[in-house]
């Protein structure tokens, strides 16, 4: 039987596994992001006119408002309409002043698309290093994860009591 001292141990084992399990989860989600952000990298640049900008309120998680862009562009003779977030600030005036400056409706933009599904585009071009940093993070995150779930519990041993 396991005195208090012992299920302590297991205890704290398995709530280490678990943060080891949850780190695992965690890296492959970050693997995810960062290998879109490499096929983002290779997408190409056309000209869009932006229909309108629109700032969100930030809901209860967030606390920045974000700078919305809705845009149509040609593509092989076809037009896509697209909405995609250009920034984000804590401070509503700056975005205002960035559509009073910059988004006016019929406004020219650089978008970014997929070339292979060409309704895919975004206002921003992703950073190949920033994607090798994601990978890295995952990288880190993983192994620690893995080295997690492999912690044993292993009995102290008992020193046995001396005879004289």
């Amino acid at each position: 039987m396991l005195n208090f001292k012992e299920r302590a141990e297991k205890k704290k084992i398995l709530s280490k596994r678990f943060l080891g399990g949850f780190l695992i989860i965690l890296s492959l989600g970050i693997v995810f992001v960062a290998i879109q952000m490499f096929r983002e990298t290779a997408w190409q640049q056309t000209a869009a006119t932006l229909s309108k900008a629109t700032i969100e309120e930030p809901n209860n998680s967030e606390k920045n408002y974000r700078l919305f862009l809705t845009y149509s562009y040609q593509i092989a003779g076809k037009r896509y309409t697209a909405r995609s977030c250009k920034s984000q600030s804590a401070d509503k005036a700056h975005l205002e002043a960035e559509i009073k400056d910059l988004y006016q409706p019929g406004a020219q933009l650089n978008v970014y698309f997929d070339p292979s599904e060409p309704e895919n585009s975004s206002v921003n071009k992703s950073s190949s290093p920033l994607a090798l940093a994601y990978l890295v993070l995952a990288g880190l995150a993983g192994s620690r994860g893995i080295r997690l779930i492999k912690l044993k519990y292993k009995p102290k041993d008992e020193i046995p009591p001396e005879d004289y």
